[in-house]
């Protein structure tokens, strides 16, 4: 819960998710507003009001010519060595994929956190603190600082 009392939600479901998506769909992200509901699939979105089944605004499809998935654009970019080449900012991703690996990290230790963001580090918690990384095997090894 955010200190203005905005609660986020996460959930993880693994494949059986009662197919809530507008297409039946059983993997996707769905965000809940307070009279409306976002639903994410691939590269297409579909945004409904309140318990309609018909979207009232929706990405366009690309006429076959969908950009690949994030992990082979990731990597793509990573060889030609061109942010330009990235489907997302890097920063920008990193940010999206932070508050669902904290909720987890939360999950995991079964308690609320209190998160620094200015030192990527929880509020004198060590145990939460080691779950923000792992233990890596030699030679795959991250440094410190990178």
């Amino acid at each position: 819960m955010y200190k203005d009392g905005t609660l986020l939600e996460f959930e993880c479901r693994g494949r059986y998710t009662n197919n809530e998506g507008g297409k039946g769909q059983e993997v996707g992200n769905l965000f809940y507003g307070s009279d409306r509901w976002l639903e994410i699939y691939g590269d297409e979105w579909n945004a409904y009001r309140e318990r309609e089944r018909t979207p009232f605004a929706s990405s366009k499809k690309d006429n076959g010519n969908d950009k690949q998935n994030h992990f082979s654009n990731f990597l793509d970019a990573v060889r030609s060595g061109k942010n330009e080449d990235l489907h997302c900012d890097i920063h920008d991703g990193f940010m999206s994929s932070s508050l669902p690996l904290l909720a987890n990290i939360s999950y995991r230790v079964k308690r609320s956190l209190k998160f620094m963001g200015a030192y990527e580090r929880f509020a004198d918690d060590p145990e939460a603190d080691k779950l923000l990384t792992r233990v890596y095997r030699k030679p795959y090894v991250v440094p410190d600082e990178v």
